[in-house]
């Protein structure tokens, strides 16, 4: 009996990590994307905190967050969100940050 619970959980883990956790098609094709210099991000809590308040706003897509580089790559629509807003966004979190790129 134990055997076959065991097979049974082996084979439930293999399904459900080959499954996909998100569709990447879910973004519209009129987005831009930012790259947002964050040089305040010095824990492991700030990129939840500056995350949720990016997400926060209507018309933000996606948003990555890497803290070793200080960096978060938002995907937005560009006729809801503007530049100023996502750092406007940070800022009022606690952080400045500025955009290093933008396409």
């Amino acid at each position: 009996m134990f055997k076959k619970i065991m097979v049974t959980t082996l084979i439930l883990i293999m399904v459900l990590s080959a499954l996909p956790l998100h569709a990447e098609s879910t973004i519209p094709q009129n987005t831009k994307t930012a790259i947002l210099s964050i040089p305040g991000m010095t824990c492991p809590v700030c990129p939840i905190t500056i995350k949720k308040a990016l997400e926060s706003l209507s018309g933000i897509n996606k948003v990555s967050m890497n803290f070793e580089t200080k960096m978060a790559t938002v995907v937005f629509n560009p006729n809801q969100v503007q530049n100023s807003d996502l750092t406007n966004a940070t800022k009022n979190a606690g952080y400045l940050s500025s955009i290093e790129s933008e396409h």
